[in-house]
């Protein structure tokens, strides 16, 4: 399975589309809407993983790259293809993406303390807890702020 970065074709947007109607079915908080603002900021890199069939796509990671960081903003991969590592696959790319931009220093993002599989995952791709920021979510929920620094050396 390949990892495609987003470039706004039509076929594209209805693939994104689709992907956060099935996120938003599971109580995901953004909607297509909501993201397309974020699309259109400079810095805005979005990753996915495409599906069997177009447009469907089975995973995204949207990113904001700030001039000496990058934030994870959203990550999502389709419930059947949760434990394909498509996510891995996702970061893996992002973070090659992120060596060629000698400026970026580190990757951070923000995980609801109780996703215990994206806590591991992040962890096994060497992602460092940094801080817990409480009742960040709109339920209230806490998230813990994790960070990985982008290792420029290890092209």
């Amino acid at each position: 399975m390949e990892v495609l970065q987003y470039t706004k074709t039509p076929l594209q947007v209805a693939g994104l589309r689709r992907l956060c109607a099935v996120w938003q079915r599971e109580g995901g908080f953004w909607s297509f809407d909501e993201l397309l603002p974020l699309l259109a900021r400079p810095g805005s890199l979005v990753f996915f993983a495409p599906g069997s069939t177009e447009p469907d796509w089975d995973a995204a990671l949207l990113v904001d790259v700030g001039p000496f960081e990058a934030d994870i903003l959203y990550v999502y991969v389709t419930p059947g293809r949760r434990r394909d590592h498509l996510a891995e696959r996702l970061f893996e790319r992002l973070v090659s993406h992120l060596r060629s931009m000698q400026q970026i220093e580190a990757i951070f993002l923000e995980v609801r303390i109780s996703n215990i599989a994206a806590i591991h995952l992040y962890e096994k791709l060497g992602m460092t807890r940094q801080r817990v920021r409480k009742k960040y979510y709109s339920n209230g929920e806490d998230a813990l702020v994790y960070k990985l620094a982008v290792d420029h050396q290890a092209q």
